[in-house]
C-alpha cells in the first residue's frame, strides 16, 4: 500500500470513527540498517536509509476535552485529558505519544496543549526491527509542529522523539530511527555521525537490491535485553575512562588498540560488547567507499562480519536470525545478510543481486519453511523520502 492509499485509508477511518475528516496528515517511514549495529547511543557511525513503509497519522481538533487515538491495524484506541502531561499507564505505543507532548511543553514549545483525535494507519510491519514506534512518534510529532505552527527543527524533533521512547516507553534506544525517518533521501543510504549528527549521502547503484526477511520471532526492545546492552556499554565508557590518560564520553573515544591492551582487565561482558563496537564503527564508514566503488561483494563480506560480530560480542542475534544469514551464505544471488535494528529477534536484512533477487528469495524462504515452520516474509526494500506532511493536509503549507 503506498503512502497516498494509506492516507485515503486513514481518511476514510477517521471520518468514519470520528465524524469529521483529518486536517493535518502526516507520514513517517521506517528504516533499514545497514551497517552500524548499536554505535548510535555510544556516538558512533551508522549506514541506514529510510524504506517506503511507514506510519500514516490523520490528526484533528476534538469536540470533547479528551484526545483519543485510534489505531487501525491493533484495532484499539486510548484516550487522556490533554491538561495532564503526566504519562499514565497507557500501551508503550500511547505512552511515546504522550511523551512527545510533555518533551514540548517541558522545552516550552507548548504552552498548552488542545484536545485531539488521531487515527493511525501503517503499511510497516510490526515486529520486524524496522523501528514501527520511532515512525509514529515523528509523524506524532510533525502532526503536532505543523497544526500548532511550532518552531522547531527537524534535528530537535529527533531528540524530542528519542527522549520520549527512552523515558516513557521503556527503551534506551539512541537516535538511529528519529534521525533516518526525519532525513531519509529518495534511493540513497544515509551515512549518520551520531557525535556531531551530520550525515553523508551515499547511492546504491540499480544492479543490487536490499530486502527484509522476516524470523516469525517478534521484536519488541522494551521485552529484551536491549537496555542491558546499553549499560554494559556505558560499564566499558567507565572503565575507559579511568584506564586512560585522555577524556573518554563515549566507545568512539577510545581506539582499537587501547581496547586491546586493557581488555584482559575488564569485566569480560563489558570488554565483548565494547569490541563490537568498535568493528561496527569501522564497518559503516568502510561501506560507503565499497559502495562508491560498486564493490557489493565486499559490502556483503561486511554484512556477514557483522552479524557474526552481533552473535561473539554483542549476543543481540537470535538462533532464527543465525539461520537465516547461515542460509544466505550459501544461497546463489546473495551477497550479503545480518540481523537489523537492535537485535533479539525481527529480520534479516539482505544484499541481493538484482538480476537473481527473486530466485534466491524464493530458495531462502524455502529455507526457512523448511527449518521455521513457517515461511518467512521477505520484502523489497525500496529506499525512500522523509517523513513529510502529506497532500491533503487544510492547516498551512509547510514552508
Amino acid at each position: 500500500m503506498t503512502p497516498k492509499a494509506l492516507r485515503e485509508k486513514v481518511a476514510r477511518e477517521h471520518l468514519k470513527r470520528f465524524d469529521e475528516e483529518p486536517q493535518v496528515f502526516a507520514y513517517a517511514p521506517g528504516r533499514v540498517e545497514i551497517l552500524g549495529n548499536h554505535t548510535d547511543y555510544n556516538e558512533g557511525f551508522v549506514l541506514s536509509g529510510a524504506i517506503q513503509n511507514g506510519m500514516c497519522l490523520g490528526f484533528s481538533m476534538a469536540k470533547e476535552p479528551v484526545c483519543t487515538v485510534h489505531s487501525l491495524d491493533l484495532q484499539k484506541e486510548a484516550s487522556f485529558n490533554p491538561e495532564d502531561f503526566q504519562v499514565k499507564e497507557q500501551p508503550s505505543w500511547v505512552q511515546a505519544l504522550q511523551g512527545v507532548l510533555k518533551l514540548l511543553f517541558e522545552r516550552g514549545k507548548l504552552k498548552s496543549c488542545p484536545a485531539f483525535n488521531i487515527t493511525i494507519g501503517s503499511n510497516l510491519p510490526m515486529g520486524m526491527g524496522l523501528s514501527s514506534s520511532a515512525a509514529l512518534d515523528v509523524a506524532a510529532a510533525l502532526v503536532l509542529r505543523r497544526y500548532l505552527s511550532l518552531d522547531i527543527s527537524r534535528h530537535d524533533l529527533a531528540l524530542i522523539c528519542q527522549q520520549a521512547e527512552e523515558s516513557y516507553a521503556g527503551v534506551r534506544c539512541g537516535l538511529l530511527d528519529p534521525i533516518t525517518s526525519l532525513f531519509g533521501v529518495d534511493q540513497a543510504l544515509l551515512l549518520t555521525d551520531f557525535r556531531s549528527l551530520e550525515v553523508a549521502l551515499v547511492s546504491p547503484a540499480p544492479r543490487v537490491v536490499f530486502a527484509v526477511c522476516s524470523t516469525g520471532v517478534r521484536h519488541q526492545l522494551s521485552e529484551s535485553a536491549y537496555n542491558d546492552r546499553r549499560a554494559e556499554c556505558e560499564a566499558a565508557v567507565s572503565f575507559f575512562a579511568q584506564a586512560l590518560p585522555h577524556p573518554v564520553k563515549s566507545l568512539r573515544d577510545v581506539s582499537l588498540e587501547e581496547w586491546t591492551s586493557l581488555q584482559a582487565g575488564m569485566d569480560p561482558t563489558p570488554a565483548r560488547r565494547a569490541r563490537h563496537i568498535f568493528g561496527e564503527n569501522a564497518r559503516a564508514q568502510e561501506a560507503v567507499g565499497l559502495i562508491r566503488a560498486g564493490r557489493y561483494e565486499d559490502l556483503g563480506q561486511l554484512m556477514y562480519e557483522s552479524h557474526e560480530s552481533s552473535i561473539k560480542y554483542f549476543e543481540n542475534s537470535s538462533p532464527e536470525q543465525d539461520f537465516m544469514v547461515s542460509q544466505a551464505k550459501i544461497i546463489p544471488g546473495v551477497l550479503g545478510a545480518r540481523l537489523t535494528g537492535g537485535g533479539f529477534g525481527g529480520s534479516v536484512l539482505l544484499l541481493l543481486d538484482a538480476g537473481r533477487a527473486a530466485e534466491a528469495s524464493a530458495a531462502l524462504a524455502d529455507a526457512g519453511r523448511n527449518r521455521l515452520g513457517t515461511t518467512p516474509e521477505i520484502f523489497s526494500v525500496r529506499l525512500s523520502s522523509s517523513a513529510r506532511i502529506l497532500p491533503g493536509t487544510r492547516a498551512v503549507e509547510e514552508a
